[in-house]
C-alpha cells in the first residue's frame, strides 16, 4: 500500500538509568499527513475522504437544517478497538455519529450538543468473493446492533455508474432521510 504511513514506537528507560530502548515499532497506513487517521487499505483511505465530505454536507446542508429546525453535528471515526454487542465483538471500518438538535418545551431547537444521537456504520467491502461475503454477513449482523449499516463497494469506486461519489451521495441522502424520520420535520410556524 502506498503512503503515507505513520511510524509508531514504544520506548522505555530501564530502571537502572540506562539509555532509552525501543521495545516495539511498526508502521500504520494513515489517511494523510494532516489527517493521521489509521486505515487498513487504499480503498478505506479513499472512502474516508468521501465520508468527510459527506459529514460536512450533513452539517452544512440547509435543507436538512430546515427539515430539523436546526443543524446537526457529525463525528466520523475509525474505531481502533472492537465494539461488544449481544452477538459478539465487531470492528466497523467507520462510524458516523450524528448529534441531532433537541427541541425545548416551547418547540425552539437547542444546539446539537443537547440532542439525541444516531449512529451509522460504513463498511468498505473489498471483495465480492462468496467466502468473504459469508464472513462479513456474520459481522454485519453484529454491526447492525450499533447502528444502521451502509456498504461501500470498493470494486466500483471508479465505475461509471456507481463510483465512490455516487455511493457517498446515496449514503448522505439516506442518512438525511433517516434523521428527518427520527426527529420528524420541524414544526411550521
Amino acid at each position: 500500500m502506498p503512503g503515507p504511513w505513520l511510524f509508531l514506537g514504544i520506548v522505555a528507560r530501564p530502571e537502572d538509568g540506562e539509555p532509552w530502548e525501543c521495545l516495539a515499532a511498526w508502521a500504520q497506513p494513515i489517511v494523510a499527513p494532516e489527517c493521521p487517521v489509521p486505515v487498513d487499505s487504499r480503498q478505506e483511505r479513499r472512502a474516508f475522504e468521501t465520508l468527510r465530505r459527506l459529514a460536512a454536507f450533513l452539517e452544512d446542508g440547509m435543507s436538512l437544517r430546515q427539515a430539523l429546525g436546526a443543524g446537526v453535528r457529525v463525528q466520523l471515526e475509525k474505531p481502533l478497538t472492537p465494539y461488544e454487542t449481544a452477538l459478539g465483538p465487531c470492528l466497523p471500518d467507520f462510524v458516523l455519529t450524528v448529534i441531532l438538535p433537541a427541541a425545548t418545551a416551547d418547540g425552539e431547537p437547542r444546539p446539537p450538543d443537547d440532542g439525541a444521537t444516531a449512529r451509522y456504520i460504513v463498511e468498505v467491502m473489498g471483495s465480492d468473493d462468496a467466502g468473504y461475503e459469508w464472513r462479513k454477513a456474520k459481522t454485519h449482523a453484529r454491526m447492525r446492533r450499533i447502528g444502521r449499516l451502509f456498504r461501500m463497494e470498493a470494486a466500483e469506486f471508479d465505475s461509471r455508474f456507481n463510483d465512490i461519489e455516487r455511493q457517498g451521495g446515496r449514503i448522505a441522502h439516506d442518512i438525511a432521510n433517516d434523521l428527518v424520520w427520527r426527529r420528524g420535520p420541524a414544526a411550521e410556524s
